[in-house]
């Protein structure tokens, strides 16, 4: 009898230790109550073998989940193993209020629901006692249309961040939005205490008149505490925060009645208009280039915003427009531009020419009224007779203007008659003559040598070296002779060959057109006269065309090859910007 209650005792205690326990799962939140803005920390422990990998998804209606975390531990108790994992979620809550934390199924079991507060964050009055402060302003609060507006962010912190992230700036209504260099850095004392501080400029060009809003901007960062993570006991713990600026309203005014309907829309702080002339002279002589370049400069404005000058063109000379350049600079206190237009003055005859009086409207912002940028006139004279040789009706009357695409295309080609008149018919080809009989000696004696080295070489060749920009010299020498023989015999088919072999020699590529002339020339003027030469070749009419102002100008190109265009470094074309506001 004793040994079946034994028996009996026995298997009802193997069904004990095999019958499953009831899984343990518990949820503890920290802090609570939750603080809006703030990360908290929701931990599931699960005691039990058999847990799953349970679905987070219902905690998305009420949370973000930022990250999560999961830890298994096996232990032994009373000679049992004992197997606990904990899921640890970082969560930032939706909405301040009541929330309630719903049931997460672990598949061998669901935690308890739970209720918690979310109370708002500290107020922004109390500064002493907030570890991030996010301030922002907007200066001024009621610009005019397309006027300039500083946005200033200001980030104070007396705690350790990482990981900041700013939301985009944006706006209500359509606004061009620049950012003005990389942000400042400095402390800053409140009430006592030290701050950090961190303040980043924008430029805001509201596009539209009406109400603008600028909305808030969120910081979201995580805050490194002194604590040990429960995972990790080398790192710290970190804490996300979220931090909203506040919004801010622009009332953007429209332009005033009193502004010049037929003028493009200037609102500056400042405005300057320049100009240089190259040479600075008053007297020239008829066939001389001149070159005229103006600088417009504002001061709160960017260089899309800045119109195009057109100078009126006084009668008795050819303007040839270069292709506008203009730049912006971001400074502190906003952005500073400035646009050049260079033109290319010709004058075809002896006497005086006057340009008149430029003036560009604008709208100070600072006063409040309008004002003009002028340039006072100018008188140029020209005296003396055209050039010896050259034909001033074919260099500057008789030519005709270059319009706007072709100017475009040859980047503001400029007169085609400048420089030291060249040498008649009769003594080009004297030159000519003497110049091909050193040629062919200097041919012989290279033949010579080649066919000596062939015969006495050394018993190891050398390796083979090609003075590639020897090669090309000698190639350019001679198609600009054979320009010059060309020009002075008004032979225009000769003279686009010479063009096209120079300009393969110059630039050693292929160059099979006249375009391809202007892409590799440097002086406006020769590409000025190259466009010429082209219309004389191709137009609808074939034209007499005079060579003379073609070598006149070819003259003006540099000996020098151009840099190409893979090798070139990226150079500002315009004076800096701290000159032009000097000289005004």
């Amino acid at each position: 009898m004793l040994a079946h209650f034994c028996r009996a005792s026995l298997i009802c205690l193997g069904w004990w230790l095999a019958w499953p326990a009831a899984a343990e799962i518990t949820l503890d939140i920290a802090p609570d109550p939750i603080v809006a803005d703030a990360s908290c920390q929701l931990t599931f422990k699960v005691v039990d073998d058999a847990a799953g990998d349970p679905d987070f998804s219902p905690l998305e209606a009420s949370f973000d989940i930022l990250r999560r975390n999961r830890q298994t531990a096996i232990s032994w108790v009373n000679g049992r193993s004992e197997r606990q994992t904990t899921w640890v979620l970082e969560v930032m809550p939706r909405r301040t209020g009541t929330i309630e934390i719903p049931a997460i199924d672990f598949g061998i079991g669901s935690s308890p629901p739970r209720t918690v507060e979310v109370v708002g964050s500290a107020p922004a009055a109390s500064p002493d006692k907030a570890a991030i402060i996010l301030e922002v302003d907007a200066t001024p609060r009621d610009p005019y249309v397309q006027e300039q507006v500083i946005y200033t962010v200001r980030l104070l912190r007396r705690v350790e961040l990482s990981n900041p992230r700013f939301s985009p700036l944006e706006t209500s209504s359509d606004a061009i939005i620049k950012a003005l260099g990389d942000g400042l850095q400095s402390m800053e004392k409140i009430d006592g205490v030290s701050y950090e501080v961190v303040e980043q400029r924008y430029a805001i060009f509201p596009q539209k008149s009406g109400p603008l809003t600028i909305d808030p901007l969120v910081l979201t960062t995580q805050i490194v505490s002194g604590r040990r993570s429960l995972f990790d006991p080398f790192a710290h713990s970190m804490q996300t925060r979220r931090v909203e600026s506040a919004a801010l309203e622009l009332d953007v005014k429209a332009v005033p009645a009193a502004y010049p309907d037929d003028a493009a829309w200037l609102p500056a702080r400042r405005l300057r208009l320049h100009e240089e002339w190259e040479p600075d002279v008053s007297t020239t002589e008829p066939g001389t280039p001149v070159s005229r370049t103006l600088f417009l400069w504002a001061d709160g404005l960017i260089a899309g915003q800045l119109p195009q000058v057109t100078p009126a063109r006084p009668a008795g000379v050819k303007v040839y427009p270069d292709q506008p350049q203009s730049n912006e600079q971001a400074t502190a206190s906003g952005f500073t531009a400035v646009r050049q237009q260079k033109f290319a003055i010709l004058g075809s005859s002896p006497g005086a020419v006057s340009f008149a009086a430029l003036s560009v409207p604008w709208w100070n912002t600072e006063t409040d009224q309008l004002e003009q940028a002028s340039l006072p006139a100018r008188r140029l004279l020209f005296e003396g007779a055209a050039a010896d040789g050259a034909s001033p009706a074919a260099d500057a009357s008789a030519l005709p203007a270059v319009p706007d695409d072709a100017a475009e295309a040859a980047a503001g080609a400029a007169s085609a008659a400048a420089g030291t008149p060249p040498a008649g018919t009769e003594d080009g080809q004297r030159l000519w003559m003497s110049l091909s009989a050193a040629f062919a000696l200097a041919w012989l004696a290279t033949l010579g040598a080649w066919w000596y080295s062939r015969r006495s070489g050394p018993a190891h060749p050398r390796p083979l070296r090609v003075n590639i920009q020897g090669r090309e010299a000698g190639r350019t020498a001679r198609a600009s002779n054979a320009l010059r023989q060309a020009c002075a015999a008004n032979d225009a088919e000769a003279a686009r060959t010479a063009l096209l072999d120079w300009a393969q020699g110059r630039d050693a590529g292929p160059c099979r057109h006249l375009r391809d002339v202007v892409a590799v020339s440097t002086s406006a003027a020769l590409r000025a006269a190259v466009i010429e030469l082209e219309r004389a070749l191709y137009g609808g009419q074939r034209q007499a065309w005079q060579g003379d102002g073609l070598w006149q100008a070819f003259r003006l190109e540099p000996a020098t090859p151009p840099v190409r265009q893979a090798e070139r470094r990226p150079e500002d074309p315009l004076p800096p910007l701290f000159k032009l506001g000097e000289r005004h």
